[in-house]
């Protein structure tokens, strides 16, 4: 659009780009979206535009696409939570076009601020949100990068137009999808499932803690006792509490591993640098592996930015390299290789991850057990292993909108890949 035009005829003729765009047998949802986007930052003169969707009861938002300014390419999957970030949600509620001239005055920009405005260079928003049959149903959102903005009424009144097509897109994509694309059917089930089980997981797990605080509360009550009694018994005794204890700790830990899979606390994503991230996490990630195990960084640079939680990120890294290291008894090779790939969802879409790789040299695994490795309490390990950990892993990629890929052979190792939603491009 050229910048000589005056605003109000720079809007019209965008609208009227906007209105031709149309799903067809030829043009599925993504590349109208992109069509969209596209038009959406020329007009607004912003580097980002992006379509997040309401899903699971509209507890998550999902990033359906994501344009940046210069970088031609799909960039969806990112996921916010509504326990991370209430007010925001709850804004989304009162139907009106969200303007921000400036994320470090504003109080609705707060949650955002540290963990996503601030890394992405990211000065003032302005966000619409997309209805169907009257509902919020997702958000359009365009985001000016270095320079802070004051929003007319132009720009808001425009904003709301792209909402209004978008919702269009969406009804035009529901109409065709089973009868041309076979598009997305399962991806929204799935994050139901996901949440689903979670919600169980951490229920069962709650009653279990409370189960163990009753065990507690009668071992300290026989302790109490055997402590006025010096007889062999009462020593005796004390001996089992103490190992009644042990294996109650052990029950806590599985407890906890639980609630991990139920992700009913607020986390804190947070957009990183995930080459940063592990150059700064070299010497914890090669702890566990010992003097018989190599550890080996590959990593390429640059690589574009996630939106991750950091404690998350650290406990199914280390998860995923204890298991390598276990699988190399008599020791081997660890190798983490980092870059970006085009990868599949499984329903036909490809899009581009950034996409950590960790291969080890190990013992490898039938696929047999490939098929139930990430099954919860499905172990290798015996009485070693919950079978919690690989579950715990998954659901931690897959509540952050990521993949997980596994390629094993008997004899042949066993590599798994990280493949994580890009949220921004390289720092």
């Amino acid at each position: 659009m050229s910048q000589t035009l005056p605003p109000m005829l720079g809007f019209e003729a965008a609208s009227s780009q906007l209105a031709a765009i149309s799903i067809t047998p030829h043009l599925n949802l993504k590349d109208a979206l992109k069509q969209l986007t596209g038009i959406a930052a020329s007009v607004m003169k912003v580097g980002r535009v992006s379509v997040w969707r309401l899903v699971v009861d509209g507890r998550l938002l999902l990033c359906e696409y994501l344009h940046q300014e210069g970088q031609d390419g799909i960039y969806e999957g990112s996921i916010l939570y509504q326990k991370d970030f209430p007010n925001y949600f709850k804004a989304l509620d009162m139907h009106e076009v969200i303007p921000i001239d400036d994320i470090d005055g504003e109080p609705l920009t707060e949650e955002f601020r540290e963990p996503y405005f601030k890394p992405l260079n990211i000065t003032s928003m302005l966000d619409a949100p997309i209805y169907t049959n009257g509902l919020t149903c997702g958000v359009v959102c365009h985001e000016s990068i270095g320079e802070k903005r004051s929003w007319t009424e132009e720009e808001c009144a425009f904003a709301a137009t792209v909402s209004l097509h978008i919702s269009r897109l969406h009804a035009e994509w529901m109409n065709l999808k089973y009868q041309h694309f076979g598009l997305d059917p399962h991806r929204t089930e799935e994050l139901e499932r996901m949440v689903t089980f979670g919600r169980l997981s951490a229920g069962m797990a709650h009653d279990f803690k409370n189960v163990l605080s009753v065990i507690v509360g009668y071992v300290e009550l026989i302790e109490a006792v055997c402590a006025t009694d010096a007889s062999p018994l009462a020593a005796k005794i004390q001996g089992f509490t103490g190992d009644i204890l042990r294996v109650v700790e052990q029950g806590d830990s599985l407890a906890q591993e639980l609630m991990s899979l139920g992700h009913e606390s607020p986390s804190h994503p947070a957009v990183l640098d995930l080459r940063k991230f592990l150059e700064e996490h070299r010497g914890i990630l090669k702890m566990p592996a010992g003097p018989d195990v190599q550890v080996a960084f590959e990593l390429s640079h640059p690589v574009s930015r996630i939106f991750f939680d950091p404690r998350n990120l650290e406990r199914l890294l280390l998860n995923l390299v204890i298991n390598a290291v276990d699988a190399m008894p008599s020791g081997g090779a660890l190798t983490l290789r980092l870059h970006e790939d085009i990868c599949e969802r499984g329903y036909g879409d490809t899009e581009r991850f950034v996409v950590l790789e960790i291969a080890d040299t190990g013992m490898g695994m039938s696929p047999e057990i490939q098929k139930k490795i990430f099954e919860p309490f499905f172990t290798t390990k015996g009485a070693k292993g919950t079978g919690l950990g690989l579950a715990v892993v998954k659901q931690i990629m897959s509540s952050s909108g990521g993949l997980m890929k596994l390629d094993s052979a008997p004899g042949q190792g066993t590599r798994i890949s990280l493949c994580f939603p890009i949220i921004g491009r390289p720092d």
